[in-house]
């Protein structure tokens, strides 16, 4: 994703402007392991995601709640059957 700082996406796309204050994001570690607990579903989808430091959950169509390990990626555990608007993590 490129963050523009408002130019056109038309002089963007041909090439017309020149990058001043762009900024990359870039993937630098690989987020295959976020799928592995609903690997070989078809119908259990990540619908929400809070983020800290130290955690990442990942609310499903299920209605269960996914936490992993933050920056590692490591699968931690599972919240099942909680009905949750808002999720919050306390680090």
């Amino acid at each position: 994703m490129l963050c523009t700082d408002n130019y056109d996406m038309a002089e963007i796309a041909t090439g017309q402007t020149h990058w001043q204050d762009s900024h990359l994001l870039v993937e630098l570690h690989t987020t295959d392991s976020l799928l592995k607990p609903i690997h070989g579903s078809t119908r259990i989808q990540y619908t929400s995601i809070a983020v800290s430091e130290e955690f990442i959950a990942l609310g499903s169509s299920t209605g269960a709640v996914y936490i992993f390990s933050h920056p590692d990626l490591k699968y931690i555990s599972i919240i099942h059957g909680v009905t949750v608007s808002q999720l919050y993590i306390y680090t």
